[in-house]
């Protein structure tokens, strides 16, 4: 009991560090910065810290401190995870240029990366759906207001159903994704789960043309197609992987998981060769060529 009442710090200082540690040594760092350098509070330093990378979270802290409002709370909720000031800079143009809100700033800013996600956030909170995890979730990252309006239109076309809405449209730069899956449900196939999955990063309707492409020419799965035309600029992942079923192996999963959104039939070459000349798993194949579909030749897998 004495050792708790002359060393408390001490003691909450390591209890700290060391559930940061099992983190990484970094946040343990920014921990240190921070009790050190914003605020002797330790509790609001691993709060702060949790996750980081850099003495950044601490760093935005101090800066939303003195140059933003002086509420340590607010700072930390806003800036926890953070890898720049941007957090402390969208909440002074929240209040600034959107409405004087303190509350609602720090909502709608945590983890932004730009002053942008601001707009977007207020614009969903205000005009789609008065719910700021879903605004927050929706717009992270965002570098306009257009997330907001990805997810109204797939709302209002779609299904009524913010989650999915928020999941489709969170960072995009145009409304092309729920574009998409509008397209997706009223001419592919009326399921909405494989309508994101085909749709999500979408830039226009290609991967749900690439879907019904694969499930009528290829195989009659719409699981399937769905998997491999995700984010589809063409029919190629349908062909590569009707390639990869006929050459490499028979399995339409893999062959969907590994050409998912291939632009030719590389992929699938890789994972022939992966499997003949290194070792013959097929999933250790799987997993290591599907990881840049974006290659043109299966030699620049392995270069």
């Amino acid at each position: 009991m004495r050792i708790l009442t002359i060393f408390p710090s001490i003691l909450f200082s390591l209890l700290a560090a060391s559930q940061l540690l099992a983190q990484n040594s970094a946040a343990v760092d920014c921990a240190f910065y921070y009790y050190g350098n914003v605020d002797r509070n330790w509790s609001k330093a691993a709060k702060a810290c949790s996750g980081a990378k850099s003495n950044a979270p601490a760093e935005c802290v101090a800066h939303y401190y003195s140059k933003v409002e002086r509420d340590w709370n607010n700072a930390t909720k806003v800036c926890a995870g953070a890898t720049s000031n941007a957090p402390a800079e969208c909440v002074t143009y929240y209040n600034t240029k959107v409405e004087r809100n303190w509350s609602n700033s720090v909502h709608a800013c945590a983890g932004a990366t730009s002053i942008d996600q601001a707009d977007c956030a207020y614009r969903f909170y205000s005009k789609i759906e008065r719910n700021w995890i879903t605004a927050a979730k929706a717009c992270a990252g965002a570098t306009s207001s257009t997330p907001a309006n990805c997810v109204s239109y797939y709302y209002n076309n779609v299904e009524p159903n913010w989650g999915n809405a928020a999941k489709l449209c969170a960072g995009i730069t145009s409304t092309a994704p729920a574009i998409c899956a509008t397209y997706y449900y009223n001419h592919v196939e009326r399921v909405r789960k494989n309508s994101i999955s085909a749709c999500t990063g979408a830039t226009s309707n290609a991967p749900a043309n690439c879907a019904s492409y694969y499930y009528g020419r290829v195989e009659n799965s719409w699981n399937n197609a769905a998997i491999a035309c995700s984010g589809a600029t063409s029919n190629a992942p349908a062909d590569c992987a009707s390639y990869y079923y006929g050459r490499v192996e028979n399995s339409w999963s893999n062959a969907a998981n590994v050409c998912s959104g291939a632009t030719s039939n590389a992929p699938a070459d890789c994972a022939n060769f992966y499997f003949n000349k290194i070792e013959p798993t097929w999933q250790n194949a799987s997993a290591f060529c599907s990881s840049n579909t974006r290659r043109t030749s299966s030699s620049e897998f392995f270069n």
